[in-house]
């Protein structure tokens, strides 16, 4: 096998081991969650199997898995939400090295056909938020926060009722609803809510004296899994620039074979062209690996580690400050 698919081929498992090392104990769960969702969608009950496959592959990035979402989804109805992960997959398909492309050849195939035949049949919404809009308005679709660019534009949305929730930074919200039928476009302008008037006047209640309460520190709990995926993340970085690293090196007796100076033979200029691109992953994953580790360090450094004590009357309740 030429040296330079031996190259592409581990680049590809090096990264794919560096994306789903932190899921790896979920596998197990991810495998049973594929097959009962299979077997719903087998059997017709989507709106129960497209959520377990989604699961599934939230856990274990298969590219298997994926196509099967997306073809779940086109089968309930939910097509831009299928147009959408026939494109993911598609995308992953193309970063596949020759022997894994020929294995999902098929699926690629019936995914490019799907994805053309899906285009013309998903609707499309535009949402118009008023100029008038206060700063930080918050706009969602189904529960999902929109960033701007997302307002204005036509964006593709399953068939059926959409609901939109503004909200204004004084903590007011507006809903509406609109359906959309499939290939149809449609746009809403977003009313704004009525402004929060101000509380109703009650009764002050008696004044109770405050309990004594001594300055809290930060607990340090809520740091410790940003620790250890930081350090997770710089070590998995440092590895993938040592894998990258040796391979482009040992590519430089077949670069010397192939090539006079600057003028090299197709196979030679190819197995450069790889030895360069492992060159720039390389330095770019030990420049990786080395900031997370520092911020790792960072964080284990200013990680508070004192003990406070919070009084209430005659009774004190001791909060703990270490993990």
């Amino acid at each position: 096998m030429p040296r330079s698919a031996i190259a592409h081929g581990s680049i590809l498992a090096v990264v794919l081991t560096f994306g789903s090392a932190a899921s790896a104990q979920d596998s197990g769960a991810a495998a049973a969650l594929f097959e009962r969702g299979l077997a719903d969608m087998q059997a017709g009950r989507f709106d129960a199997g497209c959520p377990k496959l989604a699961e599934s592959y939230r856990l274990d990035l298969r590219p298997g898995v994926l196509f099967t979402l997306a073809e779940c989804e086109a089968k309930w109805g939910r097509i831009a939400s299928a147009l959408a992960h026939y494109d993911d997959y598609l995308r992953l398909f193309e970063a596949m090295p020759p022997a894994q492309q020929a294995a999902q050849r098929e699926r690629a195939t019936v995914a490019k056909e799907k994805k053309a035949a899906l285009k013309t049949r998903v609707p499309m919404l535009t949402l118009n938020l008023s100029a008038s809009a206060p700063a930080g308005t918050i706009v969602k679709r189904e529960g999902t926060v929109l960033g701007a660019p997302s307002l204005g534009t036509p964006v593709p949305v399953d068939p059926g009722k959409q609901r939109i929730s503004t909200q204004t930074p004084d903590g007011a919200v507006k809903e509406q609803e609109i359906s959309l039928e499939e290939g149809q476009a449609k746009t809403l302008d977003l009313e704004l809510p009525t402004p929060a008037g101000p509380p109703a006047s009650r009764e002050p209640a008696p004044r109770v004296a405050p309990p004594e309460v001594a300055p809290t520190p930060p607990s340090p709990t809520g740091r410790r899994p940003w620790i250890y995926a930081a350090f997770g993340l710089g070590g998995a970085g440092v590895a993938l620039g040592a894998v990258t690293g040796i391979l482009a090196i040992s590519q430089k007796g077949d670069i010397e074979d192939k090539c006079d100076g600057t003028i090299c033979t197709e196979e030679g200029k190819k197995i450069a062209d790889d030895a360069k691109t492992l060159g720039w992953v390389s330095t770019v994953a030990f420049g990786a690996g080395a900031a997370f580790a520092a911020a790792g360090l960072v964080l284990v450094i200013t990680e508070p580690r004192t003990r406070a004590r919070v009084s209430v009357g005659a009774r004190s309740v001791g909060v703990a400050g270490e993990f």
